[in-house]
């Protein structure tokens, strides 16, 4: 939904934000700017782009380049500031200091504003929202996700809390078991709480092996601990798999 106001009232708006990851490989690029002076696009108060723009996929703990960039109807530019929330609580609400990701003071010449923000490892997982807010003669101080101006423009965009992809073999950890030596029939305890678990795509599993060479998976475990009773000489091995290719390997 756009809300527009009449060009005399309200002139500067914003005509692009995008977001590029540390490879920069764009993400979102909404919007054109030009010409940054004496542009005729419509001018409004409020837009969602929450269901014309696909959710951008962002990954907990990396990090990401924002900008926005401005336009006006006029043949004159006003200084002002742009901000970027990101409700990474997904509460429904912007915390206009802890949800506040970047932000910075957009003039002349190049009326835009570039920042970065690394999302953080306590984000919750799934859809939510990302608020620009630029704001004509705005500072740092007169900021608010929620707030009121005179002159300037707030967008909203989804974007997707994920965790990274697994491109790499994977950390297996280290595996302990409860006895190395015991008797036949008796039950041994393994667990290993250390590998990797923030990517996409992990498997994991228990295997045994009877000579040390060969191993085999031991049936459904698949968990961090294992219960097994040992009737003859046992190896263990925990694996951990990549997009079922590459493996971590952490043998007892």
């Amino acid at each position: 939904m756009s809300q527009s106001l009449p060009p005399q009232f309200y002139f500067q708006n914003i005509g692009n934000v995008t977001i590029m990851d540390a490879q920069n490989n764009m993400l979102l690029n909404n919007g054109n700017p030009l010409p940054l002076i004496a542009n005729t696009n419509p001018i409004y108060v409020y837009t969602s782009f929450s269901t014309s723009v696909n959710p951008v996929n962002i990954y907990k703990d990396s990090t990401y380049s924002i900008s926005e960039t401005s336009f006006t109807q006029s043949t004159f530019f006003y200084n002002g500031y742009a901000a970027v929330y990101i409700d990474y609580n997904r509460d429904g609400v912007f915390d206009p200091l802890s949800e506040m990701v970047t932000g910075g003071v957009v003039n002349t010449p190049l009326q835009s504003m570039s920042g970065s923000f690394t999302v953080p490892s306590n984000a919750q997982f799934g859809l939510t929202g990302m608020r620009v807010v630029y704001e004509v003669f705005g500072t740092a101080s007169s900021m608010n996700p929620c707030g009121s101006y005179t002159q300037g423009e707030t967008e909203d965009y989804l974007v997707n809390i994920q965790l990274p992809p697994c491109n790499t073999p994977p950390n297996a950890g280290t595996a302990i078991i409860s006895d190395t030596v015991t008797c036949p029939g008796y039950t041994v305890f393994l667990i290993d709480t250390t590998h990797d678990v923030l990517y996409q795509n992990l498997t994991h599993n228990w295997q045994f092996s009877t000579d040390g060479i060969n191993y085999s998976d031991v049936p459904g475990a698949t968990l961090d601990t294992l219960t097994f009773t040992v009737n003859s000489n046992t190896w263990f091995r925990f694996r951990s798999t990549c997009n079922g290719g590459s493996m971590g390997i952490r043998t007892l």
